[in-house]
């Protein structure tokens, strides 16, 4: 928002510094003797949802930004720009939650408006996607004063590709968003340092852990000019060289970057912040990793309880973590009670998406795996069949999950001895696998020993060499 007092200015300030309590503490005592200071009760709501979001109480956050946009609404003339500003916020929730489809709903909605105040000439490209319309990067010239917005409206596209699996249409809003901020502050900022951890983001999904190395210390760099060592900015800085060591192989290295990390943000976030379990799930795989199962579990469990106790109703990321103790219990050979944990975890999902979204797929997929390694093939197959449907209707783009799910259903039938109908789903994920996924060698090269295996045990040895 535009035109802020000097009252409201230093409240955010405090925001920005760290000093949520304060803050809020700050903005609360304003709203309360608005009269008295002549204050804006909207900039007072917005600022006062600003602090909350920062604080991880997300649904507090969302309705002192419902109460701001209710009464700009009914202020004459609209003050549309700020609008958008809440509009942006509440699709920034909606990410956090999960709820990628509605949070692109908000986000679409503000850059609707933002474009059509800060663009010289209107942008008249446009694109659909999943049904929803979204606009296309536009290259018209932007006023002044809507560089940062226009910017912030492009990266949460980006965000949105990221989720989706669209990794060069998420670098490429980020990469046109760094260049509107770069041009615009024309010094080291933290809006450029936030861009950069997004552009960061994609690059550890494309398994570009140097550049991603070297964006993160960019960003580092530039946070240390505004705060000290033990911000939370550098601290989520720390956090994505933790996952890039970590993405390397090199868990010692990420352990003790995200050990750091973890003090830092139990310092200043409350105990059961959406950050600290984050962390605590990161460390998890961790330790997963180095084959440390027992010490995985409890970090696993101890940010299960933390989402319980304050974060109940938010069942996707609950279920996240549930499938993160499934796959403990998997290496430990702890079927059962890895059969309660994924099932309680698609429960969740079922009630949390209604309508049906991607992720419940993995949680029908470990179904799965529990059924196969019980011997119940004809149950598991189904399951593995579920998830396909599932991933093919949500996420078509998801090449690589489809042929996984694809692998799955084909080894499965392998156990039924009905080897050509095996082959054909094995054959259908190395086609896509080719296509789609050519830099996953390891997943072609385990559909390749999937199908020769099918040969072998059809005692086809001509075949099965063309496949070795």
């Amino acid at each position: 928002m535009e035109d802020l007092s000097i009252r409201i200015l230093f409240g955010r300030l405090m925001c920005d510094t760290g000093q949520w309590n304060q803050s809020q503490h700050f903005f609360q005592y304003l709203l309360n003797n608005s009269i008295s200071y002549n204050e804006d009760l909207a900039k007072i709501e917005y600022s006062l949802g600003g602090v909350l979001q920062c604080k991880g109480e997300w649904n507090e956050a969302r309705k002192y930004y419902e109460h701001a946009f209710e009464r700009l609404i009914n202020i004459r003339p609209i003050r549309i720009k700020d609008l958008a500003d809440i509009l942006f916020n509440l699709g920034e929730i909606l990410y956090e939650e999960g709820k990628y489809d509605e949070a692109l709903d908000y986000y679409a909605e503000a850059f609707t408006i933002r474009k059509q105040y800060y663009y010289v000439t209107k942008a008249n490209r446009s694109c659909l996607s999943n049904h929803q319309k979204m606009y296309w990067l536009q290259f018209n010239k932007i006023r002044l004063n809507g560089y940062v917005p226009i910017a912030n409206s492009l990266c949460s596209f980006g965000k949105i590709f990221l989720r989706q699996i669209k990794c060069d249409e998420a670098l490429i809003f980020h990469q046109r968003a760094l260049t509107i901020l770069e041009e615009y502050y024309q010094f080291p900022h933290i809006d450029i340092a936030l861009n950069l951890e997004y552009l960061v983001q994609v690059l550890v999904e494309q398994k570009n852990y140097n550049e991603a190395f070297n964006f993160l210390q960019q960003a580092m760099s530039i946070y240390k000019k505004y705060y000290p060592n033990d911000h939370v900015k550098i601290a989520a800085s720390l956090y994505g060289i933790g996952i890039v060591y970590f993405g390397q192989g090199k868990y010692d290295k990420a352990l003790s970057v995200c050990e750091q990390v973890l003090k830092i943000f139990q310092k200043h976030y409350f105990s059961g912040h959406d950050m600290i379990v984050n962390v605590l799930k990161t460390i998890g795989c961790m330790q997963k990793g180095k084959e440390n199962y027992n010490k995985a579990l409890d970090l696993y469990r101890l940010a299960l309880t933390m989402q319980e106790n304050y974060y109940p109703s938010y069942y996707a990321d609950i279920a996240n973590t549930l499938n993160y103790i499934f796959d403990v219990l998997i290496c430990q050979s702890k079927y059962n009670e890895a059969l309660y944990y994924c099932q309680r975890a698609l429960e969740m999902q079922e009630s949390y998406y209604p309508s049906g979204n991607a992720s419940i797929a993995l949680s029908l997929s470990n179904i799965g795996v529990i059924l196969r390694k019980q011997g119940k093939y004809t149950e598991a197959i189904d399951c593995f069949r579920r998830a396909l449907t599932t991933v093919e209707k949500y996420t078509s783009f998801d090449h690589y999950s489809i042929a996984g799910f694809m692998n799955n259903i084909g080894s499965t039938l392998c156990y039924q001895a009905k080897y050509n109908e095996a082959l054909d789903y094995h054959r259908r994920a190395l086609e896509i696998q080719e296509k789609y996924c050519s830099s996953c060698q390891q997943e072609i090269a385990n559909t390749l020993n999937y199908i020769g295996n099918m040969f072998i045990e059809q005692k086809n040895y001509d075949e099965t060499l063309k496949y070795c």
